[in-house]
């Protein structure tokens, strides 16, 4: 049942092959050079590539050590000592052993420049915020915990909305024409009495006045936002 530890690894490269074969040219990053930022946001820009640097080991492991346990066990369920059944069983199997561990190190690398890619845009947010706007950032930062300050799930700019699932693109404040909050509980065991607070923010536009675009967004960023859009729509 070895075999089982590789399966992140193919997975990757699958994902991997996927991801190159669809990826279309992104003109939003190129810039010739950052431009200036105070201290303060370069600040929260290098606590955020180390928060994002450990998120993504952290998950990185813990995905593949789900796929690693039966390769443990064979491991383990020897006489010898776990290093010498580790230095055997790659004499006996390498083409387990290798694509394991690059497995390990392949999904760490990977969910790590996945989430550099939001570093970039965010920092490119940043420098083009106005005082007003991170003043708005930084005290919608207060307000959260410790993960959702390094992984907002709204970022007003230069009065355009731009949410964590898709910071390359921002919604004009100007073009929103309804916001709504909602929360609801979905049971996973009803039984149990199991369930998850689903917090989302839908918002209508005028390209599409009937069909909302739906956003995960705990209700105190909501406010920041919907405040911003009031600001906007008072303005014209």
């Amino acid at each position: 049942m070895g075999f089982v530890a590789t399966i992140p690894f193919w997975a990757l490269c699958i994902i991997v092959g996927l991801y190159f074969f669809k990826r279309k040219p992104n003109n939003n990053l190129r810039y010739s050079s950052p431009r200036y930022m105070p201290e303060k946001r370069k600040q929260y820009i290098a606590k955020l590539k180390k928060y994002v640097g450990v998120v993504s080991v952290s998950i990185g492991i813990l995905f593949c050590l789900t796929f690693s346990s039966f390769l443990l066990l064979e491991l383990l369920d020897t006489p010898h000592s776990f290093y010498e059944n580790l230095f055997l069983y790659t004499q006996q199997h390498p083409f387990i052993i290798y694509p394991t561990a690059a497995g390990f190190l392949g999904w760490c690398l990977a969910l790590y420049f996945y989430d550099s890619r939001n570093i970039k845009y965010l920092q490119k947010l940043l420098e083009e915020m106005s005082d007003a706007d991170y003043e708005r950032f930084t005290q919608m930062m207060q307000l959260m915990n410790f993960a959702q300050r390094y992984s907002p799930f709204v970022v007003i700019c230069q009065e355009k909305a731009y949410f964590m699932s898709n910071l390359s693109e921002g919604i004009p404040l100007t073009d929103i024409v309804h916001l709504e909050w909602e929360s609801r509980e979905e049971y996973h065991d009803r039984s149990e009495n199991k369930y998850e607070l689903v917090e989302e923010a839908h918002i209508y536009t005028r390209e599409q006045p009937n069909t909302p675009i739906t956003i995960t967004m705990p209700r105190d960023q909501y406010r920041f936002l919907e405040r911003a859009y009031r600001e906007a729509f008072h303005k014209d």
